[in-house]
């Protein structure tokens, strides 16, 4: 017995860490310890509470559970060196009170809260885009399913969360940034076209008035251009595109209950001014390289040196070598493997999701200059994501995941592309007669009457359609850059464009015209709408053989598609 305890003061009673365990928290004095002493039973159950323990509460600090585990280990350790209490005197009741001591620490570590700033940033920023003045058109309903998110997701925070429940934080944050996205693209609400319906209204009463036939037909084209409009849907966004079209109609009954009036001359002063917008085993696991490690490998690494030194806290006999030899191999391979360990990766999930959402999204609608920094800001993204950090660069990729949905969010309340109706609208005329149909002498004409808009700039000029017996002659304006939708002009030419045409006409018979079936003969071949084209027999110059007529363009209330008069002669042989 001598033997065994000088042995036993020789590798001494504890290890170092279990002293420094011990230090933490004195254990009770008095003689209720002693007087009551701890088997092996005992122990086990005491071991199987503190490993609940550990489980159960996972929301500790870090270094809580280091410490539960160590302890742990120990009290494991003792257990196979423990033979009796001759042998092994106070070996347990030791244990047992350090695994207490160690349980009593744990309990008492406050736990951590999760981590809500990222949700706490996106009800802010769920707030902000309910107040967008570009989100202002949104429908009631849609606004308030994302009122009721931003309560969802704040009744989370106010819940206070533990760590152990971060995963609902994320989901939170997850839940109201596709709630957010989802109320970006929820439709505007409609224009509204009441006033325009109303005046559609008048324009069909005011016809039940006659008037001249070519004030009639200007007026029921104007009508007709404003149905497409009232049909067209276009958002409370685009009312002033609905508004524009009232006002147009408003002035065209005007202008037909005034027909055969006077018209005002086209120099009138008014008229002028209308045209203006994140010993080696103890080394090991104290390295900061392995704190990169999972917290469940670092845990079992611990557990594994408490294991150790609870073998030597045991005081182990000379027939026990057998169990040091063992455990030294134990603790080798605990080395070992946690060696193989990798690091723990950061968390890239949030970061790509962000990225998806943001490909997702239409750019159509937003202009070039929003669109090429938000695809910049993509770009950027996704390089940060290729990359491969481990945990301890965490922040690296939760940056670039706030950049990211910074990013998304200022690109969506960003301004939209503008209807280029909005400056220059579908069924406009120009007022000028033009001397050609060519795209230059075009774009010359809607410069000076739509000067808030450049061709090529904004818009650019196609599909040019010369006048025939249905329509002017016209071009498709189409909004080009930081302009969007289409829109159709109607210009009329100068009649000396088709002069060429009207001659051949005239020629191609072989007997001599009266001024009736020369216009009959102008009216088949559809070069412009019935009656836009008057034909004069001119008696002067006439003989025989050639007849010579005057061709003018019918320019009350521009029923014609063309202007002016032309000569004509008919020559037979």
């Amino acid at each position: 017995m001598k033997k065994l305890l000088g042995l036993l003061g020789t590798l001494g009673l504890v290890s170092t860490s279990a002293t420094a365990v011990v230090s933490l928290v004195q254990a009770p004095r008095g003689n209720d310890a002693e007087s009551k002493p701890i088997d092996k039973d005992v122990l086990i159950k005491l071991i199987g509470e503190a490993r609940a323990m550990a489980t159960d509460q996972k929301s500790k600090h870090p270094d809580a559970y280091k410490a539960l585990h160590k302890a742990i280990g120990e009290a494991d350790g003792v257990l196979i060196i423990y033979e009796n209490e001759t042998e092994n005197p106070n070996v347990l009741s030791t244990a047992h009170k350090n695994l207490t001591s160690a349980m009593g620490i744990f309990s008492e570590f406050p736990d951590q809260l999760a981590n809500i700033e990222m949700l706490r940033k996106r009800i802010t920023d769920a707030n902000t885009v309910l107040e967008a003045p570009v989100n202002q058109w949104k429908d009631q309903a849609d606004k308030t399913r994302l009122q009721e998110a931003i309560a969802k997701a704040q009744k989370i925070i106010d819940g206070k969360p533990k760590s152990a429940e971060q995963n609902v934080v994320n989901t939170g944050v997850s839940d109201l940034q596709f709630a957010t996205l989802k109320f970006f693209d929820a439709t505007d609400a409609y224009a509204n076209t009441d006033a325009l319906v109303a005046e559609i209204a008048k324009a069909i009463e005011a016809l039940k008035t006659p008037q001249a036939d070519e004030a009639m037909d200007a007026l029921r084209k104007e009508i007709k251009l404003a149905e497409d409009v009232r049909d067209a849907k276009y958002s409370s966004g685009e009312q002033n595109i609905v508004d524009a079209a009232t006002e147009r109609l408003k002035q065209a009954i005007e202008d037909y209950k005034n027909a055969g009036q006077p018209p005002i001359p086209p120099d009138d002063v008014d008229l002028t001014k209308l045209k203006d917008l994140i010993v080696t085993a103890k080394r090991i696991a104290s390295d900061v390289n392995n704190q990169l490690k999972p917290l469940e490998e670092r845990n079992k690494f611990e557990q594994a040196i408490g294991h150790a030194e609870g073998i030597i806290a045991g005081k182990p006999v000379i027939t026990q070598k057998d169990k040091i030899t063992a455990e030294l191999k134990l603790l080798q391979t605990a080395i070992d493997n946690f060696g193989l360990v990798k690091n723990e990766k950061a968390n890239k999930s949030m970061l790509q999701n962000n990225i998806d959402a943001a490909e997702k999204i239409d750019k159509t609608k937003k202009k070039p200059a929003a669109v090429g920094i938000f695809d910049t800001a993509i770009a950027t993204a996704k390089a940060v994501n290729e990359t491969n950090h481990d945990i301890d660069q965490q922040k690296v990729y939760d940056d670039a995941a706030n950049a990211m949905w910074d990013a998304t969010l200022t690109f969506l309340s960003s301004d939209n592309r503008i209807n280029i109706n909005a400056q220059i609208y579908t069924g406009a005329k120009l007022t000028a007669v033009l001397a050609d149909s060519k795209e230059a002498t075009i774009k010359q004409q809607l410069e000076i009457q739509f000067p808030n808009v450049k061709e090529k700039i904004h818009y650019t000029i196609t599909d040019i359609k010369v006048a025939n017996n249905e329509n002017k002659s016209s071009a498709l304006i189409t909004g080009v850059n930081d302009y969007r939708a289409t829109a159709v002009v109607y210009f009329r030419l100068a009649i000396k464009n088709i002069e060429a045409q009207l001659t051949t006409i005239a020629n191609k018979g072989t007997k001599l015209l009266t001024a009736a079936e020369l216009k009959a003969e102008i009216e088949n071949n559809k070069i412009d709408v019935i009656n836009g084209l008057n034909v004069t027999e001119m008696s002067e110059g006439a003989t025989s053989k050639t007849r010579k007529f005057e061709i003018t363009a019918n320019n009350r209330y521009g029923f014609s598609g063309y202007d002016g008069i032309v000569t004509i002669t008919q020559t037979i042989k």
